[in-house]
């Protein structure tokens, strides 16, 4: 069973945003800005207490793409139905890229009681050497995402109900890159002519 641990996290909100940095609580609008070819991991067939229960401190992702990662937490994994979590209350959950080069990152997490239940609280997604991003939870999912231009080494996720203890429930990770700018460039060139087509038929 999870075990209690009583002790509190700071939650910092924060954004920045550039033309080509980003925060995003679109997960379609995420998917749209990065490019294809991502990886995305989904905890498929995952069920409450397994196959993590608590006794293990780390987790390796399967990786698609070349993109991998290494989930961890003080306290030890669990998991929730399709769902990473933790084993203890407030014990945040750190994924360490182990594969190709990502500048993309992005997760629907929720806040869970003890049973795997998703209440009310906040979640917090800090991106090493990009900062912090909070939001509500308001008893479901909330994605947050960044794209940015930098290699993103590492992402730590945490849940927060202050006065009610909460663990993490993290599902639809995603690693991968932002598009080359010849892409972009492309891409909006497509657009374009489309656009033309379609006022000449007009």
């Amino acid at each position: 069973m999870k075990t209690l641990r009583i002790a509190a996290l700071a939650v910092v909100g924060g954004a920045i945003a550039s033309a080509n940095a980003t925060w995003y609580f679109s997960e379609a609008a995420f998917v749209a800005a990065i490019a294809p070819g991502y990886y995305l991991e989904t905890f498929a067939g995952w069920t409450y207490g397994s196959p993590l229960n608590g006794s293990q401190l780390t987790w390796s992702a399967p990786g698609a793409n070349g993109y991998g990662w290494d989930a961890s937490a003080a306290g030890g994994l669990w998991s929730n139905p399709d769902a990473l979590s933790t084993n203890s209350a407030f014990d945040p959950v750190t994924i360490t890229m182990t594969g190709s080069t990502a500048t993309a990152f992005g997760a629907r997490l929720a806040n869970s009681d003890i049973n795997g239940t998703l209440i009310n609280g906040t979640v917090t997604l800090d991106i090493a050497g990009i900062g912090l991003q909070s939001m509500a939870t308001g008893g479901g999912e909330q994605f947050i995402g960044w794209v940015g231009g930098g290699a993103i080494t590492s992402a730590t996720m945490s849940a927060d109900d202050p006065g009610v203890n909460s663990w993490v429930n993290i599902d639809n990770v995603y690693t991968g890159v932002v598009p080359e700018p010849a892409t972009m460039l492309a891409l909006g060139l497509g657009s374009a002519v489309v656009a033309l087509r379609r006022r000449v038929r007009k």
